[in-house]
């Protein structure tokens, strides 16, 4: 594909091609090995619910099934895919399901680097590739049987070859095709990364028309037919399901939702995500305010280097999060994950930017010397990421263990399926106050199992008034996972007094 005597759609702001040393592969690899033994000790773990979600629903199916797969559970399908494969080859396991996710995640690391290489300089590349390969969430992501980890490497490579394509003049057609089967597969893994793809669509139409003005001959087309092609592939590859929903979201009430509900379910999503900011790293609070520091820092600069570069690291969060609010949708932090390696990437610009002018004495070198004792620092949080992400196979022994005979067991706020179709519990579901109600007065003594409370709190506030009314339910035990919220609380009501030997 040639295109003689035109310009390239980017002309500044980014290397399209930057050159790997020996020491850049050394550095590379050690980096893979740390990000690998670090991700390996959580990865046999407990499931949790969309875990389970992905195991029975879909996971245990044949391919052709999960292919056509749609309405029945969100379906990050090429991940499901591949989780049916190593399931088949390795037996049914938590670290056969999580496998797919775990080489994505060792793989990001490469890919961070590469595409931190085309828009910055080789230390906040390295510095950024080593925070990933050391931070929690990643390592978290890394254990999650879900395609979060797969789309983030869908992004980098696609963002690393879509630079290639707007920054140089004769991209060569195995780029374009290379990017057009990246991205498709990408949404393929996870639907919202179509966002991503968008943004790519406004960044190349934001360039074709300035070149216009600016009266320049450019190189357009490449671009433009690689986005087509990755159009025409994720229609393609999703014509099978009749896909309904292409956002995983999730509905307060009845469909509605009260001013005040959607304001509380805004203020845990904010909150969700600063405690996975001090989740990552030492320094509780004084950590988030330093990391919003360097963000800010990091866009100020980035916006200095160019309008397009800025666009590639935040058009795709923007997209998202314009695009998933205004569906009347609940945001959840990890929409942006496809986004994460852009936002790592601001956070290590600002971050040099802010040593440069707090600590002016030091050097580049003693500056990226501190960002690696930062993340080092940071490592020290990993260890907690390594226990079950939710314990339904603890909380369901420990009913059969206490259980007696006549006693009903209440599966609220998504404890049912897990517990039900995956520890094979005899267990109630209940929805409304009037069942549980109903429930209660039939049995002596009633056990309720609940998890994510603020969604219950949220969706069922009459149930959850009554179970938390001390002379309706008494807290019998906790069962802690690694998500946030996640822990299985277990509670217990009794129509007649009685010692409780289980509080002792």
């Amino acid at each position: 594909m040639r295109h003689s005597g035109k310009d390239p759609l980017l002309l500044r702001g980014v290397d399209p091609t930057p050159r790997w040393t020996r020491n850049d592969l050394i550095l590379i690899a050690v980096l893979m090995l740390a990000g690998l033994l670090l991700r390996i000790p959580g990865i046999n773990q407990g499931l949790w619910v969309d875990e389970i979600n992905t195991l029975v629903n879909l996971v245990r199916y044949p391919a052709a099934d999960i292919i056509n797969l749609s309405g029945r559970t969100n379906n990050h399908v090429l991940y499901s895919l591949l989780a049916h494969y190593c399931v088949a080859w390795f037996g049914e396991s938590a670290w056969a399901l999580r496998l797919p996710a775990l080489i994505f995640g060792v793989a990001i690391i490469p890919a961070i680097y590469h595409f931190g290489r085309q828009i910055t300089s080789r230390p906040e590349a390295f510095l950024a590739a080593l925070l990933l390969a050391l931070n929690y969430q990643f390592i978290w992501y890394s254990q999650n049987a879900r395609g979060y980890t797969g789309v983030l490497f869908g992004a980098l490579l696609a963002s690393s070859l879509f630079i290639r394509l707007i920054a140089t003049a004769n991209p060569p057609v195995r780029i374009v095709l290379g990017y057009a089967v990246t991205a498709a597969l990408t949404c393929w893994m996870q639907m919202m990364a179509v966002f991503l793809v968008l943004a790519h669509v406004l960044i190349w139409m934001g360039l074709a028309v300035d070149s216009l003005s600016e009266r320049r001959t450019v190189a357009s087309t490449p671009a433009f037919v690689a986005l087509a092609l990755t159009t025409l592939f994720t229609v393609a590859l999703y014509s099978p399901m009749f896909y309904a929903d292409t956002v995983q979201h999730v509905r307060l009430g009845n469909g509605t939702s009260s001013f005040v509900e959607e304001s509380a379910a805004n203020q845990w999503v904010f909150e969700e995500f600063i405690r996975g900011v001090e989740q990552s790293m030492p320094g509780g609070w004084l950590a988030v305010a330093i990391v919003f520091a360097a963000l800010l820092a990091g866009l100020g600069s980035y916006a200095r280097q160019g309008r397009s570069v800025l666009n590639l690291l935040t058009l795709p969060a923007l997209v998202t999060i314009f695009l998933v609010t205004s569906m009347g949708s609940l945001f959840f932090p990890r929409f942006l994950f496809c986004s994460a390696g852009f936002l790592l990437l601001i956070g290590v610009r600002g971050g040099f930017k802010l040593a440069e002018f707090v600590l002016p004495i030091l050097s580049p070198r003693h500056v990226l010397m501190v960002g690696m004792l930062f993340a080092l620092a940071g490592a020290s949080q990993v260890p907690s990421a390594w226990g079950p992400k939710q314990d339904y196979a603890a909380a369901a022994e420990f009913i059969r263990e206490n259980q007696r005979p006549g006693d009903a067991v209440v599966c609220f706020s998504i404890t049912s399926f897990p517990l039900t179709e995956f520890h094979g519990m005899d267990c109630e579901d209940t929805y409304t106050l009037a069942q549980l109600v109903r429930i209660e007065n039939r049995h002596e003594r009633t056990w309720l199992l609940y998890t994510l409370p603020t969604q219950a709190k949220l969706t069922r506030p009459e149930v959850w008034a009554r179970i938390n009314t001390p002379s309706e339910y008494k807290l019998i035990r906790e069962f802690k996972g690694t998500l946030n919220g996640g822990t299985i609380t277990v509670m217990l009501r009794q129509n007649t007094t009685t010692r409780n030997e289980l509080t002792r």
